[in-house]
């Protein structure tokens, strides 16, 4: 490094730090436009909430792999650290990780990437940060893409894998980085479930209807749900409780008594507040089953 960009450097620094360490704690800092704007990203991958918080810099003509080299330790965007919050339990490249935020840091290379998970999620920038800190480090593939797809703005990206993974995708001049992510969404949910119908309210016919409707839209745990929605309806007859034991018992393949749940549904659905497209729904329904 030069010494001209050396001067600039701790300039930047000592002007960055200055609000942190000069300003009251009392007061609050004021928001001002910045180069490198703000930017927060979010995913749910089943019942868990991934959440990216990160500035944005701009090539501006320069090179950053150039400037940042194969050794330091980048915020992976501008400002303050870039922030990972997982609501559950998630695994990042095989590593387990807890709930939590964290900040994420890089160590960039020409052919590969060092991604880390630091445990200290509120850093300013890499000054602060402490490898001792690190709960993951993760060997990361580059890939290069197009010119007509290079990236004037550093970009981060968080895209579903199927119904359990999550990628957190890098992208910057002409390069390309994923982070691949994976949720025990299973595991998770039973816990919820568990938790859900444990803690209910004595005449909580909801949580039951609820509980009963997600097994039988995964065909699962039919016997389950059949007793959870005798349950719910023991407490509330209503559209939805008998519609949705008419439904488990046609999963079930009891296909006689089901017709009659539903239609009992659509009667007590006239009269009330249920939009017409409901009953539209059920009549279609139960054409489709008396069709055969």
């Amino acid at each position: 490094m030069s010494g001209s960009s050396g001067r600039r450097l701790v300039v930047g620094i000592a002007l960055a730090l200055a609000p942190w360490c000069l300003a009251p704690r009392a007061v609050a800092q004021m928001k001002l436009p910045q180069e490198s704007p703000a930017a927060t990203l979010a995913l749910d991958v089943g019942v868990t909430t991934l959440t990216v918080a990160y500035h944005r810099p701009a090539l501006r003509g320069r090179d950053p792999w150039q400037e940042l080299g194969d050794t330091q330790v980048w915020r992976l965007g501008a400002n303050e650290a870039t922030t990972l919050t997982v609501t559950d339990p998630v695994s990042i490249g095989g590593t387990s990780v807890p709930a939590g935020t964290y900040a994420l840091f890089a160590k960039v290379g020409k052919e590969s990437w060092t991604l880390l998970l630091n445990k200290v999620a509120q850093q300013w920038g890499s000054y602060f940060y402490d490898p001792k800190q690190d709960l993951l480090r993760l060997e990361l593939k580059v890939a290069h893409v197009p010119n007509d797809a290079r990236r004037e703005w550093f970009t981060l990206a968080l895209d579903p894998v199927g119904r359990d993974g999550a990628e957190l995708t890098v992208l910057w001049d002409d390069v390309k980085v994923v982070v691949p992510m994976k949720v025990d969404v299973d595991a998770i949910v039973a816990k919820r479930i568990e938790a859900a119908l444990k803690n209910r309210a004595p005449k909580d016919w909801q949580t039951l209807l609820q509980v009963a409707q997600y097994w039988c839209k995964k065909k699962e745990q039919l016997d389950v749900a059949l007793d959870l929605i005798d349950q719910a309806l023991a407490l509330e007859e209503n559209a939805w409780t008998c519609e949705w034991k008419g439904r488990i018992l046609h999963e079930q393949g009891d296909v006689e008594p089901a017709i009659p749940l539903v239609e009992k549904a659509l009667e007590l659905s006239k009269g009330t507040n249920f939009p017409e497209g409901y009953r539209e729904g059920l009549r279609t329904l139960l054409k489709q089953w008396k069709d055969g």
